[in-house]
């Protein structure tokens, strides 16, 4: 059966995604159902059809004289509403003008049934058996009776499996029936399903899970005609069998797509978007899309999150994320950049000053290039981006603007911009031309299995089906590639990013302002200070050194504990002797010197969590180290040994640099094993070893003198806040779901309520890990109500009960009577 897919949609109000697991059959929710969608025409029997559970109709002009089919169809309508209770029934214009089609609509006296778009903004969430007896119209255009076309209804589609972008944002999918070739499920929990739910409907009803399963998208009307009206119900009651869970995306509080699954290559979404799931069938879904991180990435649907939603928050990314190289080209007399250290110049080429661009290098377009070495870690299996600023002299023939042995070639092909996959396909576009002797910003994002977008000077000049790629072990050459395609001119500020560009991130990198293409860095070409400026950094500074003065004024007030610890069981604000070295990540990651400096800041983001990484294994783990095999393994995973072997000595010599003034030591011991050393405590104080030796105390000891020194240290805040990645994310689970597990217990709120002292401090520090403990509020409701303070705890229970309507957009279902 051919499936031809629509789109119908009610937008929804708040950047979120909100996870429902479901069980289909019993729902009351419009968006919850599969159900026909009937093409009908006067001449229908549209009473009986309503009688046999019809609720969707889509009428169709006949036999001529669409306004009179009209009048009859809703006329019918009418007589069939008025005698079955049932409801609600959709009204879908595609055929008739939108005067005509709200005219018939007040004529025929349909309009006291009509579901008021001004009073139902939120369709998709109205209870079927709250509109019984009621219409929804969707018109071409919104107007007093109808919904409106251009807001809740896509243009029909004959797309066999590709929906737009606006289409995935709508929230209600048409697939039209007809006859398809013999298709296949790839999943034993699916066809399991499907033979015991229906095992004489498989060739129908595969098709229809298919586009379920890839776009995220159920499929809510089967438009059929009454002649095939049957099997449109059969597979309707099939699908409704079928449970699911559902998810919203949302980006300044509107739909947000496309959506995709960090899980599933083959998932494309976006809005609402619905994962049908068999018994049996996990889902883990880790929403990803172009310029925006999610919050969480990533999340299993569970039986503990059925009956609700969770949001998904979206979050902009920095250009500085997931930013591989940068060749600012600032340095005088030669070219460098702060992610290469080692770069090869074989030729005699020219660092110039351009009225432009400022700095910039030129290439003479004769075995002149810069050869970056293999050491950058570019993933191949995930999307990336290329950006430049170039001003060729000649455009001629194939002039190379950055390429990386076979894998790929950012080029000029005789005037066009090309991205070139060695051995395997030229991606050029005959709208992207390049003008001689003038600055252009150019930029390609490839997309793996799915697209390849090139831009010209920050407008997207269009895509095509991406190519393979092959990874490479071979260098990054700017200024040529693997044919020796020299590059005629000048380059300024090539980036590589390991991540996909969003079209506005791209755009941004149009504009000349360096502190829009270098968002988290400070650096720029030729700053120059204002006399404002040096003022207000004057005054700040003035008033830094103040409240530097007061802070020292104030007593300090150590953490209780092992006296061999004293030093560094310290909270930030009280930590002793302003000459010690602070490796802080309680609060974000950070290193800093006596002198104010964070030594962090230096540190690539791949640095960060090769250093994160080693600190944890060294300090934390059983192991006390970790094997080369298993370094390479976790941070580089599929790279060739021989690579990973080179980007592991490149990185340990990078933070060996770093750190050569903090006394911290990368060292790799006689039993195979890398490791982080510490300076001693009197010259180094680091939280996360206080932290190891005070939460060790409490467990052997549980008691107010051990509880004190934790509540201290963890109200410096979340464990590497900000710090985000897939290796860094395992550590932080781990220590927060052991903070959470320890804080919660009945044991510590019992010594918290003996103390209580303590009971604002770990109330404090457990909402910092999770806002939404009902351990917490149980705790705070008890100790307030006890005291007296019914209206504050009154407040507590308001407070929480709106942070969670707000977190997972329904009410908290306790009473306040379960926590007094």
């Amino acid at each position: 059966m051919k499936l031809r897919i629509i789109t119908l949609t009610i937008f929804l109000y708040t950047f979120n995604i909100q996870v429902v697991p479901q069980s289909n059959e019993d729902s009351t929710s419009l968006i919850d159902i599969s159900q026909p969608l009937l093409e009908v025409h006067p001449r229908n029997n549209i009473k009986q059809l309503i009688n046999s559970e019809v609720r969707a109709f889509c009428p169709v002009p006949y036999p001529s004289g669409s306004g009179n089919s009209l009048n009859q169809i809703f006329q019918q309508l009418k007589d069939g509403i008025k005698a079955v209770d049932k409801g609600p029934v959709i009204l879908i214009n595609k055929h008739f003008d939108n005067n005509e089609w709200d005219n018939a609509l007040e004529k025929s006296g349909l309009t006291k049934f009509l579901c008021i778009p001004a009073d139902n903004k939120n369709l998709t969430h109205s209870n079927l058996s709250y509109l019984k007896k009621q219409i929804i119209s969707l018109n071409k255009v919104a107007s007093k009776f109808s919904f409106g076309k251009n807001e809740h209804l896509s243009n029909f589609s004959s797309s066999d499996s590709i929906l737009s972008e606006e289409e995935l944002k709508r929230d209600l999918l048409i697939v039209k029936l007809e006859e398809s070739a013999k298709d296949t499920i790839r999943d034993v929990y699916f066809n399991n399903w499907i033979e015991q739910n229906a095992p004489d409907k498989k060739q129908e009803i595969i098709p229809l899970l298919k586009i379920w399963k890839t776009s995220g998208k159920r499929p809510h009307f089967l438009l059929t005609t009454p002649i095939k009206l049957n099997e449109a119900i059969k597979l309707s009651g099939i699908l409704n069998k079928m449970p699911f869970y559902r998810a919203k995306a949302l980006n300044n509080q509107k739909p947000y797509a496309p959506v995709f699954s960090g899980n599933n290559p083959d998932f494309r979404s976006g809005g609402r978007m619905s994962f049908p799931s068999p018994p049996g069938h996990r889902i883990i879904f880790s929403p990803r899309t172009r310029g925006l991180r999610f919050s969480p990435d990533i999340l299993i649907f569970t039986r503990e999150s059925q009956n609700r939603e969770v949001t998904f928050r979206g979050f902009p990314l920095s250009l500085a994320d997931d930013r591989v190289v940068w060749f600012h080209f600032n340095e005088e007399y030669a070219p460098s950049s702060p992610d290469v250290k080692k770069l090869i110049h074989p030729a005699d080429s020219l660092m110039v000053k351009d009225s432009e661009r400022g700095l910039a290098f030129q290439f003479n377009g004769q075995e002149d290039y810069l050869d970056c070495g293999s050491s950058l870690d570019i993933d191949f299996n995930q999307p990336i981006s290329i950006s430049a600023w170039i001003k060729p002299e000649k455009t001629d023939l194939n002039r190379g603007i950055a390429g990386m042995g076979r894998s790929f070639s950012f080029k000029i092909h005789e005037g066009q911009l090309t991205f070139t996959t060695a051995d395997i396909k030229d991606h050029r576009l005959t709208n992207a031309r390049i003008i001689p002797n003038q600055w252009q910003q150019v930029a390609v994002v490839f997309e793996p299995r799915m697209k390849i977008s090139l831009y010209l000077n920050g407008r997207k000049m269009g895509s095509q089906q991406a190519s393979d790629i092959q990874a490479s072990d071979h260098s990054i050459i700017i200024g040529s590639n693997i044919w020796g395609e020299f590059f005629d001119g000048y380059i300024d500020d090539l980036m590589i990013w390991n991540r996909a560009l969003s079209d506005e991130e791209v755009a941004s990198l149009a504009k000349t302002d360096d502190h829009i293409i270098n968002q988290e860095t400070n650096s720029s070409k030729k700053p120059q200070l204002s006399l404002i400026y040096i003022l207000l950094i004057s005054v700040l500074a003035g008033l830094t050194l103040f409240w530097g003065i007061r802070k020292k004024s104030k007593k300090k007030q150590p953490i209780v504990g092992d006296k061999s610890s004293v030093k560094n069981d310290t909270s930030m604000d009280s930590t002793p002797g302003g000459d010690l070295i602070k490796l802080c990540t309680f609060g974000g990651f950070k290193i800093v010197t006596p002198n104010g400096k964070d030594l962090a800041a230096r540190f690539s983001p791949k640095e960060k969590q090769l250093f994160i990484y080693l600190l944890w294994h060294s300090l934390k783990t059983l192991e006390k180290g970790v094997s080369s095999k298993q370094l390479s393994n976790d941070l580089w995973p599929g790279m060739s040994s021989a690579r990973a072997k080179n980007n592991r000595s490149t990185y340990v010599q990078h933070l060996r640099q770093n750190l050569e003034e903090t006394g911290i030591s990368i060292l790799y011991s006689s039993d195979r094993k890398w490791q982080v050393k510490l300076p001693p405590a009197d010259h180094m104080f680091c939280d996360l070893a206080v932290y190891l030796k005070t939460i060790n105390a409490f467990k052997n000891n549980p008691s107010q003198e051990t509880l004190n020194p934790l509540t201290v240290l963890l109200k410096r805040g979340p464990f590497l806040k900000d710090s985000e990645s897939e290796i860094i994310d395992h550590c932080k689970s781990e220590v927060e779901n052991e903070i959470i597990q320890i804080l919660t217990s009945d044991q510590t709120i019992s010594i918290a309520v003996k103390s209580k002292s303590l009971i604002s401090p770990l109330l404090n520090v457990i909402r910092q890990y999770d806002p939404l403990n009902e351990a917490a509020l149980s705790l705070e409701i008890g100790w307030l109500t006890q005291n007296g303070h019914h209206g504050r705890a009154l407040d507590a229970y308001k407070r929480f009960n709106r942070d969670y309507r707000n977190f997972y957009g329904e009410p908290f279902q306790k009473e306040m009577a379960n926590f007094c």
